[in-house]
């Protein structure tokens, strides 16, 4: 994506509202939405209600921040921004991540997720989640080969709080590309988790418990009987 700075045209075609790296995050983001929400039914069938409420909110904030991404769909349908709104939003759009304050933290907390994406499976080699949480070594530590994705924001992020807060053009549609990179990783992340999900065999949970005793009880007086009669 650098390198397409070459042709300023070609730059803002790839990188303008509504373009292709736009949308390519949008894609990204909902079908972590989707799959998020997958994720947490399946741990609700499973009996980690936990894990599933975790995943509920996470598939929440998936759909707002996919929303967020393309204005809530405002230029395809030719919204109007009421004029309160835009006085005070960036980029004068009915979204909130470009207001003020919450700009900075939207951009604090992608600078955070991009560090931990990019360390967390080094860090779980130590830790091992998954002695603590069913499955948490896979369902909430991203796989090596996505830690680059997540390094990539980090670095565009923390470069941008510290070095270049106040940038031109380039640097600033650049971000578009370093979102995208997010986007992919969580997107990636959150998919692979869900096929995986689809193949684990799930555990007995609690309530299933009294009907497979029941079953054996029934097992037992049926063969008492039989042995009795023969």
């Amino acid at each position: 994506m650098a390198l397409a700075r070459i042709d300023i045209d070609l730059y803002r075609f790839f990188l303008r509202d509504d373009g292709p790296v736009e949308w390519a995050q949008f894609n990204a983001f909902a079908i972590a939405c989707i799959a998020g929400a997958g994720i947490a039914i399946r741990r609700f069938k499973a009996g980690y209600k936990w894990q599933g409420l975790l995943f509920v909110g996470f598939a929440l904030a998936m759909f707002f921040v996919s929303g967020e991404e393309i204005a809530w769909g405002q230029r395809l349908l030719g919204i109007e921004t009421p004029e309160e709104l835009a006085e005070i939003n960036k980029q004068e759009e009915i979204t909130l991540h470009n207001i003020g304050e919450i700009l900075t933290t939207f951009n604090m907390v992608m600078m955070v997720g991009g560090a931990f994406g990019s360390i967390a499976y080094l860090l779980n080699k130590k830790l091992r989640l998954g002695q603590y949480w069913d499955q948490a070594d896979y369902l909430f530590v991203p796989p090596f080969f996505l830690a680059s994705s997540f390094f990539f924001v980090f670095v565009y992020k923390f470069f941008r709080f510290t070095l270049w807060p106040d940038s031109g053009f380039t640097i600033t549609k650049y971000g578009e590309w370093a979102e995208f990179c997010l986007a992919f990783g969580i997107g990636a992340f959150i998919w692979l988790n869900y096929r995986r999900l689809s193949t684990v065999v799930p555990p007995v949970v609690w309530w299933r418990r009294p009907l497979n005793l029941i079953q054996k009880v029934k097992l037992s007086i049926n063969g008492f009987f039989n042995r009795n009669s023969n």
